[in-house]
């Protein structure tokens, strides 16, 4: 027998991995008789401090695993009641030695035993431990906690199912999954629905009023041949998920799907359908409308030519014949003859320059095939060139500033300035000498106020203003002014066939800009007009 006060006793006791320490029951002052190792690393004690002292005496230095007043309590109760006192999961803040703190979790028990002595009597003791059962604590807290999220999770997933299924049902769209159904070896020979939205089933009562399990072949006898089959078979067998649109031809009218099959398993597969029977009409009217006009405008450009080119031999007879006349004629006495003759003459040439300038409007090519980098003032160099010094010769000036490279067709650009300078040389102000300004600047899309379909947001243009000293015009007709054949101002006070404006306009428009006119009667006018800025201004020299 081990007695309390043998060394085999005293060496099992004291490497206990357990929290332990005994008091005498019987001594008023429940002296210390033992302390394992264990408790006394965990309050930071020695033996030599404890042993044979008061327990009410050394209770304040220890702290663990209950608080001295807690500990007090749990021996008082248990020499009071005889009963043993249990505590489960006592959480206790312990600071090891290397100063790092951390909760501990404990399962401390207080009772009294009856230990031998070596006299043969028996001493009532008591003993005080406490199990360490940290680990297990962390592992069910762990556990509770994963199967709280997971809990939650899956509250969340059927509170996120049931709106998604709510918000299927209200948006009517047309859904469904098929499964697949296979012969002997293992080949695809039909599907069959496994749930639909209540819209496809919808879809479908009229054709099948119990269609929600049946296969697509007891519905359409020869589904294997219609191409939805292959598609089916290759997302649910390739995993690849495709869209096609689909015609549904219904009695006298037809409908047009726009299907989307994805493999949500290798046995089903995710099948919804979009009704676009509107768009496709609406894009089709859309294509018709469109070709009939590329054929209008085809006819026009034809006719405008053929006519334009028809009348010039005509002319060219008239213009002859005038001057035969006119040389027969001679120095005629009659004076009436030579006026109406000479009025003949000026109308035939206004007759041709109108036509030259029809042919010139019906030839502009529409679209930017043959776009480039062009450099504004080389442009407009050429067309002083070509001109001959026209605002020279009216005793004008010309200026140009700030002009930057555009995308554009170098050959429409010459024919823009070629009519914009001839038009301020045609209404330059009989008492001051004719100035023209030409001047531009870099803007942003937002500023040139350009329409979002014409003009990208985050492209760059350049402003140019054509202005001169003339005589101007009322603001009222600054759109009117942009029409074909259409003349502010009669032949006495200006020549003009009324179509160079109108190829401004169109040229413009060409280059995916736009142009404007601001008019002041006596003081001159100001075209303003938007191109888009080159992408590479260094290709200019």
């Amino acid at each position: 027998m081990i007695h309390l006060s043998s060394s085999a006793f005293e060496i099992l006791f004291n490497s206990t991995p357990h929290l332990a320490i005994l008091l005498d029951a019987d001594h008023p002052t429940w002296p210390v008789l033992a302390v394992s190792d264990s408790f006394l690393a965990v309050n930071h004690q020695t033996r030599e401090a404890l042993l044979g002292k008061p327990f009410p005496e050394v209770s304040g230095q220890l702290g663990h695993p209950l608080p001295p007043d807690q500990f007090r309590a749990s021996v008082e109760q248990v020499l009071a009641t005889g009963q043993s006192h249990q505590l489960s999961q006592v959480a206790s803040l312990y600071s090891a030695s290397t100063g790092q703190a951390a909760t501990r979790y404990w399962n401390v028990e207080t009772h009294i035993v009856q230990l031998p002595e070596p006299t043969g009597a028996f001493r009532r003791v008591i003993q005080h431990t406490a199990t360490d059962v940290t680990d297990q604590v962390i592992a069910r807290q762990a556990q509770t906690n994963r199967l709280e999220q997971a809990e939650s999770q899956n509250i969340q997933l059927l509170e996120e199912s049931q709106t998604l299924k709510d918000l299927i049902d209200s948006s009517r769209v047309n859904a469904y999954t098929l499964v697949p159904v296979k012969d002997a070896g293992g080949q695809i020979i039909d599907f069959r629905f496994k749930a639909m939205t209540p819209q496809f089933r919808e879809h479908l009562a009229a054709a099948q009023p119990n269609a929600t399990h049946a296969t697509i072949s007891e519905m359409y006898p020869h589904f294997q041949q219609d191409p939805s089959f292959r598609h089916y078979c290759n997302a649910l067998l390739q995993g690849n998920p495709n869209s096609y649109d689909l015609l549904h031809a219904e009695g006298s009218s037809g409908q047009w799907w726009h299907k989307t099959i994805t493999r949500l398993s290798p046995e089903e597969v995710l099948v919804t359908m979009i009704d676009q029977t509107d768009i496709k009409r609406v894009q089709l009217q859309l294509e018709q409308t469109i070709d009939a006009l590329k054929r209008s405008n085809a006819n026009l450009e034809e006719f405008a030519y053929a006519a334009s080119h028809d009348l010039q031999e005509p002319l060219r007879k008239i213009q002859t014949f005038c001057t035969m006349l006119h040389t027969r004629l001679g120095d005629s006495s009659d004076s009436q003859s030579v006026a109406l003759l000479a009025r003949m003459q000026s109308a035939a040439v206004r007759m041709r320059t109108l036509i030259e300038d029809l042919l010139q409007y019906s030839r502009l090519p529409l679209g930017n095939d043959s776009f480039e980098t062009v450099c504004l003032k080389e442009t407009i160099e050429e067309v002083m060139a070509k001109t001959t010094g026209e605002i020279a010769s009216a005793g004008g000036t010309l200026t140009i500033s700030g002009l930057e490279p555009v995308w554009g067709s170098a050959t429409q650009l010459q024919l823009l300035f070629t009519n914009l300078l001839d038009n301020a040389v045609k209404f330059a102000h009989k008492e001051r000498p004719l100035e023209v300004r030409i001047t531009g600047r870099v803007v942003t899309a937002a500023e040139a106020a350009l329409d979002p379909v014409q003009g990208s947001p985050s492209r760059m243009y350049l402003q140019v203003d054509v202005s001169d000293n003339g005589i101007g015009f009322e603001q009222q007709y600054a759109e009117r002014m942009f029409q074909i054949f259409q003349r502010l101002h009669g032949r006495s006070e200006a020549t003009g066939t009324g179509v160079g404006l109108s190829m401004v306009q169109k040229i413009v428009l060409n280059h995916q800009g736009r142009v404007t006119a601001t008019g002041v009667p006596g003081e001159g006018a100001t075209f303003t007009f938007w191109l888009v800025l080159a992408a590479d201004p260094t290709d200019c020299p």
